[in-house]
């Protein structure tokens, strides 16, 4: 989903060659699943199929395209001694000395906090099939 292909197609005469300069015409059977575009650009939108249809005056020829949700990355959160950690706000299990995530690749704000104890903010990118690590020493001094 959202990574894009460059798709190609030719016209071919009635011998079997090659027309030149003969425009393409391009669409879609499910423009929420993948879309294109008049050059041919084709990108995923959200996981599912869908048919993509190239048309020279009447003759037409499609095939059909899967789109799947790309992979999960891996957020490990290493706070010392320890912390609770907030994912978008949300607090991911009990106090802390190590977490693992599987996430959806996207951009996370991640929290991690204890009480009298400093808070520490950040912002993670997940990329898909990567691991990001993030390892914070807590400092004492932030307020209850």
């Amino acid at each position: 989903m959202g990574n894009s292909l460059l798709l190609l197609a030719q016209a071919l005469g009635a011998s079997g060659g090659s027309v030149a300069g003969v425009p393409i015409n391009w669409r879609s059977s499910d423009v929420s699943v993948a879309s294109i575009t008049a050059d041919g650009v084709l990108r995923g939108a959200a996981a599912g199929s869908a048919r993509i249809f190239a048309s020279v005056g009447d003759v037409t020829q499609g095939f059909r395209v899967d789109v799947q949700e790309p992979a999960p990355g891996t957020l490990v959160v290493t706070p010392r001694p320890w912390a609770f950690v907030l994912v978008n706000g949300v607090r991911q299990g009990e106090d802390q000395t190590r977490l693992v995530l599987s996430l959806k690749p996207g951009t996370y704000i991640l929290r991690l906090e204890r009480p009298n104890w400093n808070t520490f903010d950040t912002t993670v990118v997940i990329q898909s099939g990567d691991t990001t690590t993030v390892f914070r020493v807590m400092t004492q001094g932030g307020g209850p």
